[in-house]
């Protein structure tokens, strides 16, 4: 098994990392050169800037984008006259950057390019869709850093996970922070019988108590505010609780107190991109009985691994590749720089 033929079956692929320097790129460039062997015609994109010479977070030397000769790009025209690349400038899309507007060029030859895409989800995919049909066959979305707005699936059709020791000096710990990170990502769609009122709920905005009487909207702007008026609306008869938009630690510190005092309810999310929990309170919410489930499932292709930092040190290449499939199975895991690959069934 290959990286690329998983993403056979997908129009779009989005690629992110669990923290800068953990092999996103590196991912993306075995990606785009596997696609261009293949004889497909591959369309990049980013969300946000990538490809400079420079990390301007560590100000050390960054690994390059590169995109063969005509392949397509959207990205913004400063970073296009940055990259001096020969290109045509195929369509200009009034998506504006600090790079300025987004276009769609095709590279008349092949190197290194700068990409500065769109910021937003619908700019996004309206980049994609355009670049599909131009004849993009992926388009691949370079996810930023810790950010997993690239997995949403209005966006992406499937979603590779870059992780690697640059997260943390300790291995288990890289170890267990994508466990949590490919648990979120595969939270399992809602039950038919909740569907209907979750979507709902959803779509009133805000936070939701789903209950035996129906669908009960709280005066709530937003669920990182919820507070009192959650915990006091949670009952014997609460079925779910439903949630639009971002969720933090303060709703599921609710629905743990909740879980603690025997109340068994559910929590729905729009999808996983939805979810901003830090892993040691989504393990003591997890191991109280909570559930989490989505109305629009991530389609989670593959983890890809890199045991090295750019910090200077770096972990047993087999090792790590063995130990993070062991916690994400069956979800395949490819080392892509060194050629490897490692799925439980």
């Amino acid at each position: 098994m290959i990286l690329i033929d998983l993403t056979a079956s997908c129009r779009t692929v989005s690629v992110i990392g669990m923290a800068k320097n953990t092999g996103k790129t590196a991912t993306l460039n075995h990606l785009v050169a596997a696609a261009a062997r293949a004889g497909l015609t591959v369309g990049l994109t980013s969300i946000g800037r990538d490809g400079e010479q420079l990390d301007a977070l560590y100000n050390m030397p960054k690994p390059p984008v590169y995109l063969p000769a005509g392949a397509l790009m959207a990205t913004a025209a400063g970073a296009l006259d940055r990259a001096r690349r020969p290109v045509d400038v195929l369509e200009r899309t009034g998506f504006c950057t600090p790079l300025g507007e987004v276009v769609i060029a095709r590279a008349k030859a092949g190197g290194p390019v700068e990409l500065a895409g769109p910021h937003q989800t619908a700019e996004l995919a309206a980049v994609c869709r355009r670049m599909l049909s131009m004849g993009a066959r992926p388009a691949i979305i370079d996810g930023a850093f810790d950010r997993v707005a690239g997995a949403a699936p209005a966006l992406a059709g499937g979603v590779i996970l870059a992780t690697g020791a640059a997260l943390d000096r300790r291995m288990e710990t890289v170890v267990e922070r994508t466990r949590v990170r490919v648990e979120q990502l595969r939270l399992p769609p809602v039950d038919g019988g909740l569907r209907e009122a979750a979507c709902r709920a959803v779509s009133a905005g805000a936070v939701a108590v789903i209950d035996k009487a129906g669908v009960r909207p709280l005066p709530v702007r937003t669920a990182l505010a919820i507070g009192d008026q959650l915990a006091g609306a949670l009952g014997s008869d609460t079925l779910a609780v439903a949630a639009a938009g971002a969720v933090g630690g303060g709703l599921l510190e609710i629905l743990y107190a909740a879980l603690r005092r025997g109340l068994y309810m559910q929590l729905i999310i729009k999808n996983a991109t939805c979810l901003f929990v830090e892993p040691e309170l989504w393990r003591r919410f997890r191991a109280a009985g909570g559930e989490v489930r989505v109305l629009e499932p991530v389609r989670l292709l593959a983890v890809t691994v890199n045991p090295v930092s750019p910090t200077g040190y770096r972990f047993d290449a087999r090792g790590f590749r063995h130990a993070v499939a062991e916690v994400v199975r069956p979800v395949p895991v490819f080392d892509v720089v060194g050629g490897e690959s490692m799925c439980f069934r």
